[in-house]
């Protein structure tokens, strides 16, 4: 499975629909949060009200790259320089709008270290 990392100051604008960003080529592209919300929940057998809201999911502040991946296909992940840069920049963001992530737990969510 192909994976794009963007560096998170490549995102032009987080609206209620998803993020517009400028891939690495130059060309701007959009992360649809409805889809990501229908790929996550087919992951989960008995969604809860908080499934419905999770797009993505993000790594823990101890790891060495701090990133956020999107639910989509091909999966989007965007890295920042810093957990505060993440949370400021992208989390704080799509919680004002209902959106939220979940920690990566499995193995196949992780970006390489």
């Amino acid at each position: 499975m192909s994976q794009l990392v963007i560096p998170g100051e490549q995102i032009i604008t987080i609206t209620r629909g998803g993020i517009l960003y400028t891939d690495l080529t130059g060309i701007r592209q959009w992360v649809d949060f409805v889809e990501c919300r229908h790929q996550h929940l087919a992951q989960v057998e008995h969604p809860t009200a908080l499934d419905r809201r999770y797009i993505g999911c993000r790594n823990t502040e101890q790891s060495a790259t701090i990133y956020v991946r999107f639910f989509c296909e091909p999966p989007v992940i965007f890295s920042f320089r810093s957990s505060a840069r993440r949370n400021l920049d992208l989390i704080q963001p799509m919680s004002r709008l209902g959106w939220y992530t979940t920690i990566c737990i499995r193995s196949t969510e992780a970006l390489p270290e």
